[in-house]
């Protein structure tokens, strides 16, 4: 009821009092005097009045019951808004265990509407069967027990079930309600734990393959903390200490090995845990007596902010690897250097005409110096004749005659011209000669394991002397190396392999152009530093690379030349010592019908390493 309606109710009862006095006064007669009838007026004005100022005096009063009546809704509507907004189900039970009130996810999870469930027994509607189907008695509920005991009952693992007959695991607090000190009821707050007791399953699973998986693999596990103290391991390495991995959990390396190892041990692990980064490395051990390698990798863990939690290490023996790789190596060196004699072998008639054609000019010059001198021998005897007769003080007419005959028949001004150029030209054939035995000598070395810095020009222009019987009947040969080029760090023998592959098969390139027709086509070699790179390229004009098989040229056995003129291990042995073994990059641009242009790149710095693209 609203204020106006309450002064006009207060109104309407004042005029039917009026009314009523005046009724009454009408049939009792006339008023019988002035001050009766003033009595009368004034007491029907306290009538009017009256209620009039009753109201303005009760009137705070009664906004004040409006305002706490507006304030008990809002905040109903509030509770109401609350408990249906809530994410867990939510509901109250009396003593009886009717429900007194439930939100709407509650209702909504046990498939019905809550004015379906206010007053009704929760026990019997939702909470009725165990999950194995049999009957869940009262006595033995949880919910029950709260009102009855008045204790706090928390609960997981329980069953609820919808109307639809499907259930679903909850876990659930069952608070007591209070008043005055008495338990008047009970509220449950409950939540659908299917999902999470699903994850919890597959969760038990996954550990468990991972354990089985870990404990059966051939490495060696373990997970140490930031104080490197043991958290795990695998049954292969506690097997190795002679414990179990139970054993081994909060233990250190103190407690294994000796102090000086323990202390390396824990050393690297703080090293590799302050870093942040995986370590790898392979170690070496004695066991038994016997040499044994094994290969480490240490990963530093961290937990979502990045901070450090420990390190997790794994290692197996690679000795047999090691020994292996070791044979490997050998092998592969003996094979280098098996190409190595088979390329020389194979360039062999070209070399030995190289040394044969200085070897007959200079035993040509030597016959003829060896005539000449033979001439210079009976002048000079003719001559010393003539001095004896010429400090005798006298010289005979016929003596004279035959020196200058004798000097006539020797051709003397002939040998004065020729002696000179027969030295020079023995003397270059001579240098040839040695130039092509000191090449052969430096190409066919076995070279060493170790890169070592080394002058690049020079190991290019001792390839173009073993290669030059391939290439001087077909193509003249351009360098253009940088004599600012510092030493670069390579393995030698290998490096010059490589470059006589290029080389050779420039000069096959440019020959299968040119043919018979006494064309020569051109090799240019070039050599320059690019920053922290040694640039070599290698170019020809011969018939070029078809753009489709470029990228296979550098496959092993694949090959363009005929049957029996290549193996196809030239261009794959130059990507392996290139890229592989130096770190560097070898690249290739062609046009076909007009030459083919090899760009190697090396690090001048050992420790520099170029990714090929």
């Amino acid at each position: 009821m609203n204020n106006i309606q309450l002064v006009l109710r207060i109104a309407i009862i004042v005029f039917l009092v009026e009314g009523i006095i005046m009724l009454g006064l009408s049939v009792l007669g006339p008023i019988p005097s002035p001050g009766m009838e003033a009595a009368i007026d004034a007491f029907v004005l306290v009538l009017i009045v009256s209620p009039i100022m009753s109201y303005w005096v009760i009137k705070p009063y009664i906004r004040a019951r409006d305002q706490a009546e507006q304030e008990l809704a809002q905040i109903g509507r509030q509770n109401a808004l609350l408990l249906n907004a809530a994410g867990e189900g939510i509901f109250g039970v009396d003593r009886q265990g009717r429900t007194t009130f439930i939100n709407a996810t509650a209702a909504r999870m046990v498939g019905h509407k809550p004015k379906d469930l206010i007053g009704r027994a929760q026990h019997e509607i939702f909470h009725h069967t165990k999950r194995d189907g049999s009957p869940y008695p009262v006595e033995e509920c949880p919910i029950c027990a709260t009102y009855r005991d008045g204790k706090v009952h928390r609960v997981e693992g329980e069953f609820f079930w919808r109307k639809d007959g499907t259930g679903f695991q909850v876990e659930f607090v069952s608070t007591p309600i209070r008043e005055e000190d008495k338990t008047v009821g009970a509220v449950v707050t409950f939540r659908d734990i299917t999902e999470r007791k699903q994850l919890e399953k597959d969760l038990r699973k996954s550990r468990n393959t991972y354990r089985t998986l870990v404990d059966n693999l051939p490495q060696r596990i373990f997970y140490k903390d930031t104080n490197s103290v043991y958290v795990s391991c695998n049954r292969q390495y506690a097997a190795d200490l002679g414990i179990t991995p139970a054993t081994l959990v909060g233990r250190s390396d103190y407690d294994f090995h000796p102090v000086e190892l323990a202390e390396q041990y824990r050393t690297d692990d703080k090293s590799v845990m302050e870093s942040g980064k995986i370590k790898e490395l392979d170690e070496r051990y004695i066991k038994d007596g016997e040499e044994r390698y094994i290969h480490t990798v240490k990963t530093p863990l961290k937990d979502e902010q990045g901070k450090s939690t420990g390190i997790l290490v794994i290692f197996w023996d690679i000795t047999e690897q090691k020994t292996a790789e070791q044979e490997r190596q050998m092998m592969e060196v003996q094979l280098r250097h098996a190409q190595k004699l088979e390329a020389v072998g194979q360039l062999a008639a070209g070399i030995a005409h190289e040394i044969n054609t200085p070897t007959q000019f200079v035993s040509d010059n030597t016959r003829f110096l060896q005539e000449a001198f033979t001439g210079y021998g009976r002048l000079l005897t003719a001559y010393d004749r003539l001095t004896d007769a010429a400090v005798s003080g006298t010289v005979p007419e016929a003596l004279v005659d035959e020196v200058r005959t004798l000097a006539e028949e020797i051709d003397l001004d002939y040998l004065k011209e020729e002696i000179p150029q027969a030295v020079e030209q023995s003397l270059e054939g001579l240098e040839r000669i040695t130039r092509i035995v000191r090449a052969m000598k430096e190409f066919s070395h076995p070279g060493t394991e170790e890169k070592t810095p080394t002058d690049l020009n020079r190991a290019i222009e001792t390839a173009i002397d073993v290669s030059r019987s391939e290439w001087k009947y077909s193509a003249e040969l351009i360098t253009e190396l940088d004599p600012a080029l510092p030493q670069v760090p390579v393995l030698v023998g290998e490096f010059n392999q490589v470059m006589l592959n290029l080389i050779v098969n420039a000069a096959h390139a440019i020959g299968d152009v040119v043919g018979e027709s006494g064309e020569m086509g051109e090799i240019r070699i070039t050599t320059r530093r690019d920053g922290e790179w040694a640039e070599i390229t290698i170019s020809d004009t011969g018939k070029g690379v078809p753009k489709a098989i470029q990228k296979r040229i550098f496959d092993p056995f694949f090959t363009t030349k005929e049957v029996g003129k290549g193996t196809g291990q030239g261009l794959s042995v130059a990507w392996s010592v290139i890229v592989d073994k130096h770190g560097g990059a070898i690249d290739v641009e062609s046009e076909e019908g007009k030459g083919t242009t090899f760009i190697i790149r090396l690090p001048v710095k050992p420790e520099g390493k170029l990714h090929h693209e």
